[in-house]
Formats: structure tokens, sequence, C-alpha cells
């Protein structure tokens, strides 16, 4: 998951990865502190995480002089954000081999906010090139004041100190309300359960001092314990299952439009052909099925010539490649999805291209559509049993929806992409869970129902 996480590029995919719940401690901060102090050190907390974001400023377009080219950062504004050189622990961020490049800010904890002050503006540093006063002093406060001991809350290994168990409470008022009862209401982030077992010093860091640019609450003032409680809570909330993932990604290639509810683009994808059979028709272009086809083999498959033909190469060679591998071709400036489909969406689609299709031809007959399994007693039974209650014995009672017996025998690969993984937007289980091969033979039963 981090993995994918850091293969979304840009500010606006870090604030997707890390929009968490905010919580601090009394002891980052002296306990005699105001609430207006406690907002400072949290503001500044942001601004170290993402300045451009939280002041509302344009990202540098050269880069950090002092940035060390190990970190490998994306884009020269990425080499100016504080976490990207002192990292998410505040003792310098480490290279892909694990080594601290750049020394941390912890050795500034407990400084005074004027020596701070001088650090931030000297010339290795150089931010009161880009910050007004009023943020550097906050970035200063933080720095000086509102770190807090990281290590009280999470052990080396990466596991939250406290139990959690007492926190429920907390999480269910504070933070359900935005991420739900298990984590998993927000699209624009993965599971708040992976994020924080997956970057627990991230995840505190949010939880100490707020999201940058975001209106979540930072709970600084909360006491140690229940920092500890709640960040220990979130570890232990589920993730996505993968095969529901999976399946929802099916639907998504199908049509994401009809699966989400959204508005649908009211202009032609970009990659779609000028001369395209569909091209006056800008929400169809942006179905990934009628690129690359029910098949999965785009030019090369039953997309070759016809209607739907587009010239455009399939998604086969894409089978069994890592998510994050298959995100960046999602939001390449070729296909540009992360400019319509937030997250979650991204990560389900990426994880049906990777691990979702099947192998038509094992099915399906290229040539002549016909199902390669037998319609055998068991598949007769399921379809009596999970298909019949809306579709009818005879495969025609569903409004609005072909007979089965015809989708099934002039679009037998639509009809086996759609038991495996269900209809969009529609009350119709996938049956990817029952295995391919029941699938197979469901297909072939299909074949058998009246025609119209």
């Amino acid at each position: 998951m981090a993995r994918l996480a850091a293969g979304v590029r840009g500010r606006a995919a870090l604030a997707m990865v890390t929009m968490m719940v905010g919580l601090g401690a009394a002891a980052a901060a002296p306990a005699a502190e105001d609430n207006g102090g406690a907002g400072v050190l949290g503001h500044g907390g942001r601004l170290y995480a993402d300045w451009p974001l939280e002041a509302r400023e344009s990202d540098p377009v050269t880069p950090h002089p002092g940035y060390p080219s190990g970190l490998g950062a994306a884009t020269a504004g990425d080499t100016w954000r504080c976490v990207n050189c002192h990292g998410w622990d505040y003792r310098g961020a480490r290279d892909a081999g694990g080594r601290r490049l750049v020394k941390g800010i912890d050795g500034m904890a407990g400084a005074t906010p004027e020596a701070v002050m001088a650090v931030l503006t000297d010339d290795g540093h150089r931010y009161d090139r880009v910050l007004g006063r009023e943020a550097l002093e906050a970035l200063a406060a933080f720095v000086a004041r509102g770190q807090g001991d990281t290590a009280r809350f999470v052990d080396e290994g990466g596991r939250a100190r406290g139990a959690g168990g007492d926190s429920e409470a907390l999480y269910q008022t504070v933070c359900a309300n935005c991420h739900g009862y298990d984590g998993l209401a927000l699209h624009t982030m993965p599971p708040l359960g992976d994020v924080a077992r997956d970057a627990p010093w991230r995840t505190l860091h949010n939880m100490l001092n707020g999201h940058a640019g975001a209106p979540m609450p930072a709970l600084r003032v909360l006491p140690e314990d229940q920092v500890a409680g709640l960040l220990g809570y979130l570890q232990a909330l589920p993730t996505v299952e993968p095969l529901l993932s999976l399946v929802r990604g099916g639907r998504l290639y199908d049509n994401w439009v009809k699966e989400l509810g959204a508005l649908a683009p009211t202009r032609a994808h970009p990659a779609y052909p000028l001369d395209g059979r569909f091209a006056d028709e800008p929400a169809r272009t942006w179905r990934c099925k009628e690129c690359h086809g029910w098949d999965y083999k785009g030019r090369d498959g039953q997309y070759a010539d016809g209607r739907h033909a587009t010239g455009i190469k399939g998604i086969r060679g894409m089978a069994g490649a890592e998510a994050a591998a298959v995100v960046e071709v999602l939001t390449d400036a070729t296909h540009r999805y992360d400019r319509v489909l937030p997250y979650q969406d991204l990560l389900d689609l990426a994880n049906f291209v990777g691990r979702g299709q099947v192998d038509m031809d094992a099915f399906i007959d290229a040539a002549s559509g016909a199902a390669l399994r037998p319609a055998t007693a068991k598949a007769t039974s399921y379809y009596g049993a999970m298909c019949a209650n809306c579709h009818g014995a005879k495969g025609d009672r569903a409004v609005g929806v072909p007979p089965l017996g015809d989708i099934a025998a002039v679009s037998p690969w639509n009809a086996l992409h759609t038991i495996l993984n269900g209809h969009p937007s529609a009350d119709m289980p996938a049956l990817r869970g029952l295995g391919e091969d029941l699938a197979g033979e469901l297909l072939a039963y299909l074949q058998t129902l009246p025609r119209r």
C-alpha cells in the first residue's frame, strides 16, 4: 500500500494518502499552554508537512539547493517540504536503502523559537524567501515546542504503544463522521487502518497537527495515553478485502460513471480516436472496456474490427502487474484517470487490471463465441437459486435488460465479465468467489436459454 501511495504523484495525491484524523498530546507542548498556542503548534506542524498546501502558496519551480538527490523527490516542490528531508519521525528522512542522508530536527526540540528561526532563514534553508513572517513563526514554534517524542507513541517496528481498546468512543465520535466506523469511508485515500499500519509516524504527525490545507481536527491537546491508544485503535481497523476491491474494479472497468453515480465527462477522452464510432459520445469514450474490450485484448481481440474498433491495444499485457505499476499507467498523460477517479477507485481499478482479468480464450471460442465449458447440472442449479429470482427461469424477466440468452450468445465476453464482477450500480452478485470454472459453466448454461 505504501508503494502504491508513492506511485500516485503530486501534492494532491500526497494529501489524499495522508488525510487522517488529527491527534496530539499535552506532552508535546508545555502544560500551561493555552488553546491558541496549541493552534499555532498545529499550524506549524501542517506547514512542516506541506507548507505550500497549508499556506496556499505555489510550489517553488526550482529545487531546494540543500536537498540531497539520493532521497528522490518527484518534483522541485517536493524538495522544499520539510518532511521530505527531516522525516515524519523528525530524525531525518531515509533513502531507499534505509540510510538517513539528512539529520533530523529532533536536536532542535526545546530550542528557543528565535534559534529555530535563525536556522530556517540561513543560507542552508532559505525559507524566508518563500514564507511570510507569521508562517515562519508558526513553523519555528513547531520545531522548538511541538515535535513531541515519537518513540513514546510508536516502537521501532512501527507498532503503536497504546492498546487502543478504550479508544473506540473517541474514534467513533471524533473521526468516524468522515472516515466511517471502520475507516473505509473515504475513497480519496487508502483504508485508514492501512495508513496507520504502513505509515505510523506520518499518521501520528497528522493526528497531532491535523492535515495541511484541510478542515481536519488536530487533537494536540489530548492526554498522551489517549493519543497512543487512538493510534493503536487505528492500526486495528480493517483493510479492504482484496477480492472485494478486485470485483469492484471490474465494474469500474465496465462503466465507472454508472458505478459511482458520477457526472459523465462532457468531452471525449483525449486518447479516443477522433474518427472512432463513439467519438461524439464523450461518456462512452471514457469507459475502459470501450477501448480495451470485454476480452481485454483491444485491437488484438474482439474489437479488432467493427463498430467498437479503435486500434488501441488491450490490457492483457498488464495481467499480473503490481497495483502501483497499473496506477502509474492509469494516471499518465495518455489515460488521465486521476482527473476523474479518487484514490480508492484508482486502486480498485488497478487491482482488477493486475489481478482480475481472466483468459477469455480458456472459456470462450474466439471465432464462434461458443462457451468452451459444459453447461453442468451444478451451473443449472446455481442459476435457479441465484439468478432466476431477478432474471426469470428463461432469462427474460429483468426489465430493461435483453434476454440473457441473447447477451450470452451475442457478447459472451461481456456476459462472462459481468458474471464474475457484477453489474455497475446494480444489486447483482459478483460470482467470482465461487470460482472461474463455475462462471464458465454458467455462461454455457446462459447460451442454452431462449433468444428473441
